[in-house]
């Protein structure tokens, strides 16, 4: 069980990195330092670039699409209910199938951002245009899908409550159970820290 997500449900690429700390690093690394786009930031409505020429917070907000999925609940708000019928656990099985063919993406946005990295150079317009080509496409549609899933989850798991209170009424057990938290109790709702191996894109 995972979620690609910051807080209380995250995924870390090692000791104290979530995936949107990590990638937020790496996007600066790769040149985009005079962009004020990474997640949880609030930036003025301009900022000015590598070469002082001001740019408005539009400009900048490139991967606003994917901060915003990195910093939802996700799979930390699955649930599961007593006596949920074979079609529905199937279902559930379908969805974090889903979820997990991500992880690959995950993987590749990584490993594109690493060969994009400038180093202790001064970034150039050219590194900046390399990564709103090569990168900015690949992680905002990695967002979309990733939002897409979460709605579904979210209409799934209405699904589940409701089944269960179809069959059971308000009987014990029909706030459910986070399976989050009963696989990583450790964690208690912090998140399993996973390492992700490279990738790239095909």
């Amino acid at each position: 069980m995972f979620s690609f997500r910051s807080g209380k449900d995250r995924v870390s690429t090692g000791p104290g990195d979530s995936i949107d700390s990590r990638a937020s690093e790496l996007f600066f690394g790769a040149g985009m330092s005079s962009y004020v786009d990474k997640p949880e930031e609030e930036s003025s409505d301009h900022h000015r670039d590598n070469r002082g020429r001001l740019k408005t917070r539009a400009e900048t907000r490139v991967l606003d699409p994917l901060w915003t999925a990195l910093t939802k609940e996700g799979l930390a708000s699955l649930r599961l209910f007593e006596g949920l019928s074979v079609g529905t656990l199937e279902r559930v099985i379908t969805l974090l199938d889903a979820y997990v063919r991500e992880v690959a993406t995950v993987n590749a946005l990584y490993q594109l951002l690493r060969e994009l990295q400038v180093g202790f150079r001064t970034p150039t317009e050219e590194d900046e245009q390399a990564v709103l080509k090569r990168f900015v496409p690949h992680a905002n549609d990695f967002a979309k899908r990733l939002l897409h899933l979460d709605a579904r989850l979210k209409v799934l798991v209405t699904d589940l409550e409701d089944e269960f209170w179809n069959e059971h009424g308000a009987a014990k057990g029909r706030d459910g159970w986070r399976v989050h938290d009963v696989s990583f109790p450790r964690f208690s709702r912090r998140g399993k820290k996973m390492n992700l191996t490279s990738s790239t894109w095909d």
